[in-house]
């Protein structure tokens, strides 16, 4: 498959698509089932289905889902569309970070640019626009809906 015909979606965009109270919910939601209509194929990184589930069930109230209830839903809606990258995949990430002194939480970010590249994704949905923008050098286009 080309890659002008995946597209990833992070963690911040998958939760505010699941969660219709979410104020960019339409945005998401409605971006993610446009590019579905056109035969794009929606990818998410392993890291992405973990965050949401984790995300979902720690939200305040009343918005806190059950961890079955949340479970149910990022399985729905991204357990087929899943990506890991290879344990050498892993271990070529964390030499690259290390040799670009990239720390912290910007290494989850690279880690789901680098699941985005290894679907041959073209296109990176987000709602975190600065924590990606790097990555359009390795040829990914950062989209906020």
């Amino acid at each position: 498959m080309s890659r002008a015909a995946a597209f990833l979606v992070d963690t911040s965009c998958l939760v505010a698509a699941i969660c219709a109270w979410h104020h960019r919910h339409a945005d998401s939601a409605g971006e993610i089932r446009r590019r579905r209509r056109l035969g794009e194929r929606m990818v998410v990184a392993g890291h992405t289905v973990l965050e949401a589930y984790a995300v979902l069930t720690r939200l305040p109230s009343p918005h806190r889902v059950s961890p079955d209830t949340a479970r149910q839903v990022v399985l729905a809606t991204a357990g087929e569309a899943l990506v890991t990258l290879q344990p050498s995949g892993y271990r070529s990430l964390l030499d690259q970070l290390a040799k670009g002194s990239v720390a912290g939480g910007r290494s989850y970010d690279a880690l789901i640019a680098a699941c985005a590249l290894e679907a041959r994704a073209s296109v990176l949905l987000t709602l975190n626009e600065a924590h990606f923008r790097q990555f359009e050098v390795l040829g990914l286009k950062i989209v906020v809906p």
